[in-house]
């Protein structure tokens, strides 16, 4: 069962990689110039992820989906911001993104990464409400890969009873359904 989820998480976090790859084609062909300042808040909220994940699990194999989404959200915001992408006034979603990740920094360090990583997952669903109100401009397979990496994930933590609390599964679940709604926006 350990190999079936090596396996697994290689898969998911390549996957995962994949649809990275996919959506920075746009900004690296010049179809679109994102606003630097999302990116970076999402980068910073994504290593805050992998961290409070993996303390929280004490698994690097269940973390490393998270980890890899880490990389890949910081590499996006240093092709954006190499591509001419620009740093755009703070809205109110990245106010409350920056808020809830101060928070959790400090839940942290008060000695709880399970609590802090619930609030990381909070700034990232607030952080997804962009989406959900105009998805227009996203396209379905980058959605569709990274909806299948988080769903592997869950099989993931499934597959790694050793150690496993319920509070294990909060991740992935909640990041596979934030990303199948975009999808099925895109879609329908």
């Amino acid at each position: 069962m350990d190999k079936s989820a090596r396996k697994l998480a290689y898969t998911a976090s390549l996957t995962h990689l994949v649809a990275y790859v996919l959506y920075n084609s746009a900004v690296l062909s010049g179809d679109t110039r994102p606003n630097l300042v999302p990116w970076a808040i999402w980068g910073v909220m994504a290593v805050l992820n992998a961290l409070t994940y993996r303390a929280q699990t004490g698994d690097k194999v269940k973390a490393l989906l998270s980890l890899t989404g880490s990389i890949a959200a910081v590499a996006t915001f240093v092709v954006a911001a190499w591509m001419g992408g620009k740093f755009q006034a703070l809205t109110g979603f990245d106010q409350a993104i920056l808020l809830a990740g101060i928070v959790a920094v400090g839940i942290w360090k008060l000695g709880s990464a399970k609590y802090a990583n619930l609030c990381v997952l909070t700034a990232v669903a607030i952080g997804f409400i962009p989406f959900y109100r105009d998805p227009s401009g996203e396209q379905v397979l980058p959605w569709l890969l990274w909806s299948l990496a988080f769903f592997t994930g869950v099989v993931v933590v499934g597959l790694r009873p050793e150690g496993r609390k319920n509070a294990d599964f909060i991740q992935p679940v909640i990041f596979a359904l934030l990303h199948v709604g975009v999808l099925l926006l895109i879609v329908f």
